[in-house]
């Protein structure tokens, strides 16, 4: 099954002919419940992978700063 992609066939002068639309979210969302664990496991996984790959978000960064920021006030300097 197509995850993202619904493919329509019809016959035109004899022969196949395939097209293929894009899905809304909305129908993206509504297809997610038909799919096998398996199916919705590898979606979930190119999320996360996509997440990745987009690095951490603005407010991501500002708790990532905050938390180094405290850390350093927490950690005795040696000399």
């Amino acid at each position: 099954m197509a995850a993202l992609f619904q493919i329509f066939r019809r016959l035109a002068a004899g022969r196949w002919e395939a097209r293929v639309r894009a899905m809304s979210k909305a129908e993206i969302l509504g297809e997610l419940p038909k799919l096998s664990r398996e199916e919705r496991r590898e979606i979930l996984d190119r999320l996360w992978a996509l997440e990745e790959d987009s690095g951490p978000s603005e407010g991501e960064r500002r708790l990532l700063e905050e938390a180094l920021s405290c850390r350093r006030c927490f950690t005795p300097r040696t000399s």
